[in-house]
């Protein structure tokens, strides 16, 4: 189902529960109900980063809010340029990692010592005294020159330099003249106003103590599902409501058009139309 409905350069992996496997779609489907039309890339999306955990299993880690709109950070695709304001939402950025495709499939965070001692990076917590194990484990990177971390993550060094140096160049200006990062009150509430930036959002890199972390579009959920009614009952072909089948949350196909409005997109959908399907079925059973 991932590979008949969202994008080619989406991850395997996800931060969704691992039953989450479209068994109860699949029951709609065969009780005659039908997939609403494709909404793009009909997920809600969190650039991840993966970190094998030293007890096992895979941690997948959503880059939300906590560092990539802080400033002294940047991330580019595998020709060593940014692609996309990275304090954008975090569905947002996965799109726009869509829109580039492969070229952007893993992009590469890059940030400097201070920023992981400031705000952490991924899995990293703020003051981790150590990042050797993270290194060692490969979820970090490390090196003392854009030259030498190019090296490391595939990309070329001369433009990663230019990249790191142009981002410098924004930080002492306050604007970001490719993407505009930090010029809406959502970005700025991600930055740190605390520091007293130019532009909360932008900071200096040092280009002898970088790291680095490779993000991958994840879906946290779907967004294409059984065409409901307004009372979360699932309808045929026709349109027509069958009768005493209902669907809510992601099942149904998202009110939202495919769009991720906010924190609660999901459980917000799921409980109003559970709601909803619990008052249109207690009605009926008044009724007979």
């Amino acid at each position: 189902m991932c590979t008949a409905n969202l994008p080619p350069a989406a991850s395997i992996h996800t931060p969704a529960g691992p039953f989450a496997c479209g068994t109860s779609i699949r029951l709609g489907l065969a009780a005659g109900g039908q997939l609403g039309p494709s909404l793009g890339s009909n997920g809600m999306w969190f650039p991840s980063s993966l970190w094998s955990r030293p007890a096992g299993g895979l941690a997948v880690h959503p880059h939300i809010a906590l560092d990539r709109a802080k400033p002294g950070s940047l991330i580019v695709n595998r020709h060593g340029e940014r692609f996309a304001n990275e304090a954008l939402s975090y569905h947002d950025f996965c799109e726009e990692v869509f829109r580039h495709g492969e070229d952007a499939v893993p992009a590469w965070m890059i940030v400097d010592r201070d920023f992981i001692h400031r705000y952490g990076l991924g899995v990293i917590r703020p003051r981790t005294r150590s990042l050797q194990p993270y290194v060692e484990s490969g979820y970090l990177k490390a090196a003392s020159s854009p030259e030498a971390l190019a090296a490391q993550i595939g990309v070329p060094g001369e433009a990663l330099a230019r990249t790191i140096e142009r981002c410098n160049s924004f930080a002492r200006s306050g604007q970001d003249e490719d993407f505009h990062r930090g010029e809406s009150a959502y970005q700025r509430s991600n930055g740190d106003p605390d520091r007293r930036l130019k532009n909360p959002c932008l900071g200096p890199i040092n280009p002898a103590r970088l790291h680095a972390v490779s993000l991958w579009p994840t879906p946290l959920a779907t967004a294409r599902g059984l065409v409901c009614g307004t009372n979360g009952e699932v309808l045929d072909q026709a349109g027509d409501p069958i009768h005493g089948l209902y669907a809510a949350g992601g099942d149904m196909q998202s009110v939202f058009g495919g769009q991720y409005p906010g924190a609660g997109a999901q459980i917000g959908q799921a409980m109003t139309f559970a709601w909803a399907a619990a008052r249109h079925t207690a009605n009926g059973l008044k009724q007979e």
